[in-house]
Formats: C-alpha cells, structure tokens, sequence
C-alpha cells in the first residue's frame, strides 16, 4: 500500500495519486502540488471544461485561483506541445491554452 502513491504518480495518474496522498495524510505541499498537476492534466491536456471545474470545486479552488494556477503553469511550460492550438468543440475554433482559459473563465457559471 505505501508504494502505490508513486505508482501512481509514475504513470501520471495525478486525480487518483492527490486523492491518495491527502489519504496517507501527507505534507500539504506535496498534496498541492499533485493536485496542480491533476489540475493542469485536466485543463492543458485533455481541455475538459467541466472535468477542470468539478476537480477545481473538489481541491478548494475558485476560478481566479484557478485561472492564476494555469496562467503561472503556462508561463512556465512556453512552447509546451499543450499549449498549442486544440479543437474546441463548444466554441467550434481552435484555442491556444490561454484563450481556452479565458472561455473557461467566462463560462464558469454555466457548467
């Protein structure tokens, strides 16, 4: 059981690995920062709006922590493959990551 979190987190499974170490109780900054990458996971990735506000909702974020949390993440990656343009489906274009994050932003409401 104790060598499942970095299983978990070799595989890039960051939902289950921060449920995991808030489980086991671990340090608040390891269990923040899992939950950054599930966030990110969810958001840059797979570009999931109601998957990035239920996760958001579940860790206690709002979305101007959110959208601090991706745009400092985005800062960080630049020129990241998942920052490119994506199909949007709701929008019907292709997004660039911060445009995405701003249709996240204005459509919080309504998800």
């Amino acid at each position: 059981m104790n060598d499942e979190l970095p299983k978990l987190i070799e595989k890039g499974l960051y939902v289950r690995a921060a449920k995991r170490a808030s489980d086991l109780a671990r340090p608040q900054d390891e269990v923040s920062e899992l939950r950054a990458k599930a966030l990110w996971q969810m958001a840059a990735f797979n570009r999931n709006f109601p998957g990035t506000r239920r996760l958001a909702t579940d860790f206690g974020l709002g979305k101007k922590e959110l959208k601090d949390l991706f745009l400092g993440r985005a800062g960080e990656n630049e020129g990241a493959r998942e920052l490119e343009p994506c199909y949007d489906q709701a929008s019907s274009r292709y997004l660039l990551f911060k445009e995405w994050v701003d249709l996240l932003d204005k459509s919080w409401e309504k998800l």
